[in-house]
C-alpha cells in the first residue's frame, strides 16, 4: 500500500473510531444530525455527497446533507416520489445504481432530472433490529466499488446503533422519571390515608376507599386529592402552631 494510501486509510479508521465513540445523538436536532453525518463522510474516502434522511422518504422527520449536490439529489427523488433511497427504505437492503438519474427502474426520476448528470447512487437502509431509522444515501461521480458500498453497509448500521442508543437512553431517562413520580405519589396517598385515618378512624383500605371516592367526585387523579389532604392538614397544623404561640 502506497503512503497516500496508507494515510487515506488510517483516517478512515480513525474517523470510524470517531464514530463509534460519539456520544448519544438527539435525533430530534438537526445540528448533532448533521454532526454525525460530517463523520460519517469522512469514514468514506472519496464520497462527498451524502445524505442522512430519517423516516420514510416522502414524509421524512428530519434530513440532513453534507453538500447541495446531495440536497438536490434528494429532492429529485421527493419530487419523482421515486429513487435509490426510496426502494432502500422500502425494501430494507442496499440499492447501487452506476447512474440513478437515467436507471430505468426509475422513470419518473429521469423527467424530474432531465438536466441532470447524476452519477452513481448507493442507498442503504440505516435500521438496528427491528427498527428503521431511515436511509443513508450516497452520490459519487465514479462508480462505488463493492469494497465502498459494504463500507456505506457498515457505517449506516452504525449510525443505526448510534440513534438506537440515544433513544434508549431517552426511553430510560423517562423511564427513571416516571418512577420518581409514582413513588413519590404513592408517598403521598400513603401520608394522606394515616390523615384520614386519624380524623375518620378506619383501616388503611378503608382510607383508601375514601380518597378513591373523592377522586371520584371532584373528577381529580389520585395523587392530586391524595396531596391536597396532605397540604390542608399541613395547614391546619401550622395554624394550630401559631395561635398557639401568639397566645402565650
Amino acid at each position: 500500500m502506497r503512503p497516500g494510501q496508507d494515510d487515506a486509510e488510517a483516517a478512515r479508521t480513525e474517523a470510524f473510531a470517531e464514530l463509534a465513540r460519539m456520544q448519544p445523538v438527539d435525533s430530534g436536532s438537526l445540528a448533532s444530525l448533521h454532526e454525525l453525518l460530517l463523520v460519517v463522510r469522512r469514514t468514506l474516502p472519496g464520497v462527498e455527497d451524502v445524505s442522512l434522511t430519517l423516516g420514510e422518504p416522502d414524509a421524512p422527520t428530519h434530513v440532513t446533507t453534507t453538500s447541495p449536490g446531495a440536497a438536490r439529489a434528494d429532492g429529485w427523488q421527493v419530487m419523482a416520489g421515486e429513487g435509490p433511497s426510496f426502494d432502500a427504505y422500502r425494501d430494507g437492503a442496499t440499492v447501487t445504481s452506476a447512474r440513478w438519474t437515467a436507471d430505468p427502474r426509475w422513470p419518473r426520476v429521469a423527467r424530474h432530472s432531465e438536466t441532470a448528470t447524476g452519477g452513481p447512487a448507493t442507498a442503504v437502509p440505516v435500521q438496528y433490529g427491528d427498527r428503521r431509522w431511515g436511509v443513508l444515501t450516497c452520490y459519487g461521480d465514479q462508480v462505488h466499488t463493492a469494497d465502498q458500498v459494504e463500507a456505506v453497509e457498515l457505517v449506516a448500521g452504525t449510525v443505526a446503533a448510534v440513534l438506537t442508543g440515544s433513544r434508549q437512553r431517552d426511553e430510560l431517562r423517562a423511564l427513571v422519571a416516571q418512577l420518581g413520580e409514582a413513588l413519590e405519589s404513592r408517598a403521598t396517598i400513603d401520608q394522606a390515608k394515616g390523615v384520614i385515618m386519624a380524623h375518620r378512624g378506619g383501616t388503611p383500605d378503608d382510607a383508601f376507599d375514601h380518597l378513591s371516592a373523592m377522586s371520584q367526585h371532584r373528577n381529580v387523579k389520585l395523587r392530586e386529592v391524595a396531596r391536597d389532604v396532605v397540604q390542608r392538614a399541613t395547614a391546619a397544623r401550622r395554624e394550630r402552631t401559631d395561635g398557639a404561640g401568639s397566645g402565650r
